[in-house]
């Protein structure tokens, strides 16, 4: 399924594919994950849960909050099951700043 990749390293976003909980964790590179809501259409970030223990602090702003390490945007209908992210890209590039 269609995702957006947020690597914190490289700076860039890129679309991907992810298939359930397993890619998210080897996308991310983390072993625990916390979701947030982005939009009404369900769009939601995926990151690394204990991004704050980490020892590298790289990190990305988006819509006024702060995620440290890489992240994932999905999409999410109402029974709860991935979908394709509705945003579009080119809006989640606008508005994500790396610090």
């Amino acid at each position: 399924m269609k995702a957006y990749f947020i690597n914190v390293k490289e700076k860039t976003i890129t679309e991907t594919e992810v298939d359930g909980l397993e890619s998210w964790y080897e996308k991310i590179e983390c072993e625990l994950v916390e979701s947030h809501k982005l939009n009404k259409y369900g769009d939601r970030i995926i990151v690394d849960e204990e991004g704050t223990f980490r020892r590298e602090k790289l990190s990305f702003s988006y819509q006024g909050a702060r995620f440290i390490g890489n992240a994932l945007i999905i999409g999410c209908n109402d029974e709860g099951e991935e979908t394709p992210p509705v945003i579009p890209i080119g809006q989640v590039v606008d508005s994500v700043l790396f610090l």
